[in-house]
């Protein structure tokens, strides 16, 4: 999977350093979303959709090794599983 995320990154500066994000912070993702959903499938589709949104805006990320980075990526993978959450919700109710 980590060849797709790459493949969408020109630069190998930028490249290494979404190499850098997606080993500190896979599994904490998965976690974060996984305490919000209880649902390892839809928890890895949010991890999924997080990290795609992180290779297509990585010149943008801050550095990774940061207070500011972790809160960054904790915000978006929060974000984004509390809107599954409710699209999940609104599937099961129709």
């Amino acid at each position: 999977m980590l060849g797709f995320y790459l493949a969408l990154i020109d630069e190998s500066s930028d490249k290494e350093k979404f190499v850098e994000v997606y080993s500190i912070y896979n599994t904490f993702m998965f976690k974060v979303a996984m305490s919000i959903l209880h649902n390892e499938a839809l928890a890895q589709e949010t991890v999924q959709d997080c990290l795609l949104k992180i290779a297509t805006t990585i010149t943008d990320f801050p550095v990774v090794r940061t207070k500011k980075a972790k809160a960054f990526v904790v915000i978006m993978v929060r974000n984004k599983a509390l809107d599954n959450l409710k699209l999940e919700h609104i599937d099961k109710n129709e």
